[in-house]
């Protein structure tokens, strides 16, 4: 009778939950709300630890620490490029443009005697054009393809004004010999051409030819 009237008494007594609540040393208590409000831990769920166990540092609880503010960067060997105008260009270097690939396109499309080397002459061409687009810092034009056919002599503007300069053919035949001993295909035409005369207008390319062909070559 005893032991039926204190589990009723348990039953009837009010309570609200109990929580979990991590201890040190990987334990856990449960906290048991009273109707008073105050929290009593319940001793009944506390987990032990064996004494020859010890905790290392994972272990143990730790605070969420906040992220660190990113260190600026800053160069720290010579001749670290820091900005796109420190870029060098030229010589060795070279002047690499956007979308070269655009202006063989465009040679092939384009309306020329190619003669008996055609593949030659579309990379002798390429070379031209790219030279030119390169150094204007822009992909390649229409007007790159006629500047590039108005030096070597094939370009459709020499027929109203008596033809292109037979010293024009030759010099062209020359660099198409070249090809095979540039390290890459169109340097030795590159390094004959005047770079005023390669980024000039397309009429006053062929104009200042027709007036002076030793400028090329």
């Amino acid at each position: 009778m005893a032991a039926r009237e204190s589990t009723r008494r348990a039953l009837a007594t009010p309570h609200r939950h109990s929580t979990d609540i991590p201890q040190e040393g990987g334990r856990s208590s449960a906290v048991r709300e009273t109707p008073e409000g105050d929290a009593r831990p319940d001793r009944g769920l506390l987990m032990g630890r064996q004494p020859n166990i010890r905790l290392g540092a994972t272990e143990r609880p730790v605070e969420d620490l906040d992220r660190a503010p990113e260190r600026r960067w800053s160069p720290t060997r010579p001749g670290e490029i820091t900005s796109p105008a420190e870029t060098p260009s030229g010589g060795s270097f070279g002047r690499p443009g956007p979308d070269t690939g655009w202006g063989l396109r465009m040679i092939r499309a384009a309306s020329f005697d190619r003669g008996w080397r055609p593949r030659d002459l579309e990379s002798l061409l390429s070379a031209l054009v790219g030279a030119r687009a390169s150094r204007a810092r822009r992909g390649p034009t229409c007007q790159d393809v006629e500047v590039a056919l108005s030096l070597v002599g094939l370009h459709d503007g020499y027929a109203g004004s008596g033809g292109a300069p037979a010293r024009l053919a030759e010099v062209r035949e020359h660099w198409l010999d070249e090809l095979a001993h540039d390290p890459w295909p169109g340097r030795s035409a590159l390094g004959s051409v005047p770079t005023d005369l390669l980024m000039d207008e397309p009429g006053r390319v062929r104009a200042r030819l027709q007036a002076d062909p030793s400028l090329v070559g």
